[in-house]
């Protein structure tokens, strides 16, 4: 809903079974997280409490929902770049319980793009869910992430994601936390 402070207006912009929201910088777009149903393993049955989370995103100036997105959002990371301009998320096929990939939603259309992370994948912390929580956020222009080698269970670190490539930044730590 949005409530006009001044006249007590209320409009309603969205409905249905959100799970989370995020405002971008300058709060004209907004991201919606909404539960969907049981995913699909091609193997057999639903997975047990494994549900689908998908992304809305709504021009709040003009009121237009841009359509969701097919993939499965990981439900503990939607960060806004500083401008506004693009989302950062973890996604995966919706179809089954593949793996997740770092992706940048544009604002303006609604078109995600996996984020290029050649021979890293994502390092999550504690477990909720039988799901870790991803570690991501914007360094100016570029994401980062923690993430570790790909295929192996060292260590992970913080990687600034710029289009020249992976920057590793947190190599000369002992012990890099994955709080940024």
């Amino acid at each position: 809903l949005e409530i006009s402070l001044s006249t007590g207006a209320i409009r309603t912009r969205a409905s249905g079974a959100f799970v989370d929201m995020e405002l971008a910088p300058g709060g004209r777009t907004v991201a919606l997280l909404a539960e969907g149903g049981d995913l699909q393993d091609s193997r057999g049955p639903a997975l047990a409490g494994t549900r689908r989370r998908r992304l809305q995103l709504g021009d709040l100036r003009t009121g237009r929902p841009l359509a969701p997105l097919p993939d499965d959002v990981h439900p503990d990371l939607l960060a806004w770049s500083p401008r506004g301009d693009r989302l950062l998320i973890l996604a995966r096929p919706a179809q089954a319980a593949g793996s997740w990939r770092f992706e940048i939603v544009d604002a303006a259309t609604g078109k995600a793009r996996p984020v290029a992370m050649p021979s890293l994948e994502p390092a999550f912390t504690a477990a909720r869910d039988n799901e870790g929580t991803p570690a991501a956020a914007w360094l100016g222009a570029s994401p980062a992430v923690y993430a570790r080698a790909e295929g192996t269970q060292h260590r992970a670190d913080w990687y600034r994601l710029p289009a020249a490539g992976p920057k590793r930044l947190t190599g000369a730590l002992q012990a890099p936390s994955p709080r940024l």
